[in-house]
């Protein structure tokens, strides 16, 4: 048989993944799993397949987004020469009556189909269930060729396979209420000590359980505490009172937790209390210290999951693992810790138990993973932080910058009337859109066709279209004090300087006079307007001072 670890992490890898749990190609697989098997084909087949596993290579019709088998068998080969074991399933329990009625011949059909597959990808394991309650629930005597159906199973297997080759049985458990085992729906020759010199692990799997179990105190234990996975571990390893089931031995008894206990929590403290009588809670095992117990994985579905969670369970567990110690004096891989057969244990790490009462950690162990992935995980860390600082750097100096230019701005601006524009430069004006009103032919213009004066009356400009300069000098006529004091309220209130409204409107002011002369060359006969007489228009401020002489 393969060589293994005194304590595994084991996994179930589905070919076919359901609609709750993607799809993990074998060669995305974390190397932390020790022992990979995948999902079961149905043995009662005939002929047996490989494709019975759900197995879709790309780049068949709907499974393009899959491996191709050649990265298969090439990930299969490499898990394989890495120290790994990889299992075919044979799934025997989805019809027990079928499987029972298979006679010798299609016994041995079988086993050559299981060695074809296994040499075709490298398999170097193979796992068989055994469910005599399962599927179509047959009779007694039924159930009896069913029992003897696997066991002659095994026995073919091994021979054909050779000693090297791991043969593990998953025992799928039906729980009483009274009884963590029913007697009825397990196979008794397959405890014989004859059958389990050739099986490495004895996989215990409930397929119909309560919530809670009686323990061997007489206690009642559930399933979801620390408590509960060491009280179960303890029956099975001391032998299940009023069952078929013996005392397993504990190198090759595996408890398979199933969706029970999917905190790493209470496994690890269940596991560390079964073999070092560490982190137990309120239960004692009546088995004592058990340091060649094989372990609690999470069993169904937990590599699809693990790989989709970027290997997070794995990798807590195989570090828990690692730290497990096994015999006193002893590496946890020596030969003697491991199951019947297997003479050479797996290359891993070497540890050397510091006390009874504490946990050692491994010297070299897996540093292929886990100084690696450490070292990976502190300089990703550190190149993520990096950038953020370099993003962070960026933005406040560009907010920085921008907040610099825009106090220049704000410092070079000044108040101006609407439509006035900013100077683009030094020695340059403000224009505002009314300085295009100058360039617009008067009425009190010349005739630009003819250069004759402008033929329209006088009294006509006055009484029509009056020019700027005369509604400006009507509309200061009717001011009082009353409207200049409101006006430059209104102003205050509007946030602007009167002054710098002044300044503004005297500027435009100086566009007047093109009008003005205009006016002086016009053939009316309205009188002249000139500057600096008493008819001229007062400059801005001048009603200010009047009214504040007044």
């Amino acid at each position: 048989m393969s060589p293994q670890l005194a304590h595994p992490l084991f996994g179930r890898l589905w070919m076919a993944p359901d609609q709750f749990h993607d799809y993990a190609p074998l060669s995305k697989v974390s190397s932390d799993w020790d022992f990979i098997a995948l999902n079961g084909a149905d043995a009662s087949a005939n002929p047996f397949t490989f494709d019975q596993t759900g197995a879709c290579f790309a780049p068949t019709q709907g499974c393009t987004d899959r491996e191709t088998e050649s990265q298969f068998t090439n990930a299969v080969q490499q898990k394989v020469a890495a120290g790994a074991t990889i299992n075919l399933a044979l799934g025997t329990s989805p019809s027990p009556s079928h499987f029972a009625a298979k006679t010798g011949a299609e016994l041995d059909g079988l086993v050559q189909s299981v060695t074809d597959i296994v040499e075709k990808y490298g398999f170097n394991g193979a796992l068989m269930d055994c469910g005599p309650c399962e599927g179509d629930g047959p009779d007694k005597p039924t159930m009896a060729k069913y029992c003897d159906n696997v066991s002659s199973l095994v026995k073919k297997l091994r021979t054909a396979l050779g000693p090297d080759f791991s043969l593990t049985i998953e025992h799928l458990i039906h729980q009483q209420p009274d009884s963590i085992s029913n007697s009825t729906c397990t196979c008794p020759s397959l405890f014989t000590p004859s059958l389990q010199a050739d099986i490495a692990y004895n996989f215990i799997t409930w397929t119909y359980w309560f919530d809670s179990f009686p323990d061997l105190n007489g206690g009642t234990q559930y399933w979801n505490t620390t408590d509960g996975l060491a009280a179960v571990s303890d029956l099975f390893l001391t032998g299940v009172p009023g069952s078929v089931v013996p005392a397993i031995a504990p190198q090759k008894l595996v408890i398979n937790n199933g969706r029970h206990g999917e905190l790493l929590l209470p496994i690890e403290q269940a596991m560390s209390c079964v073999m070092e009588s560490n982190d137990c809670q309120s239960y004692q095992t009546k088995a004592g210290k058990v340091p060649t117990f094989v372990g609690i994985p999470y069993w169904d579905f937990s590599i699809n999951e693990d790989t989709s969670a970027s290997s997070t369970y794995s990798t807590s567990m195989r570090s828990f693992l690692d730290a497990l110690p096994g015999d006193a004096g002893r590496s946890r891989n020596d030969s003697s810790l491991l199951p019947s057969g297997l003479s050479s244990p797996r290359p891993g790490p070497t540890t050397t138990p510091t006390s009874s009462n504490s946990p050692t950690t491994s010297t070299a162990a897996r540093s292929s993973h886990g100084p690696s992935r450490t070292t990976i995980a502190i300089a990703a860390t550190v190149a993520s932080l990096a950038v953020l600082v370099i993003i962070y750097l960026h933005w406040y100096f560009l907010g920085r910058r921008s907040r610099q230019l825009q106090r220049k701005l704000h410092a070079n601006d000044e108040l101006r009337p609407y439509g006035m524009v900013t100077p683009a430069g030094p020695g340059t004006r403000a224009s505002s859109p009314r300085r295009n009103e100058k360039e617009k032919p008067s009425a009190l213009q010349n005739d630009t066709t003819t250069g004759e004066p402008s033929s329209q009356p006088a009294s006509e400009v006055s009484a029509g279209s009056s020019s700027p300069l005369v509604q400006s000098r009507h509309l200061v006529g009717d001011d009082s004090p009353e409207q200049i004091n409101a006006l430059r309220n209104a102003v205050r209130r509007a946030g602007f300087s009167v002054d710098a409204l002044l300044l503004s409107l005297g500027r435009v002011h100086s566009v007047v006079p093109s009008a003005a002369a205009s006016v002086r060359h016009s053939a009316s006969s309205a009188a002249p307007v000139e500057f600096g007489s008493a008819e001229s228009l007062p400059r801005y401020g001048e009603c200010d001072r009047d009214s504040a002489t007044a």
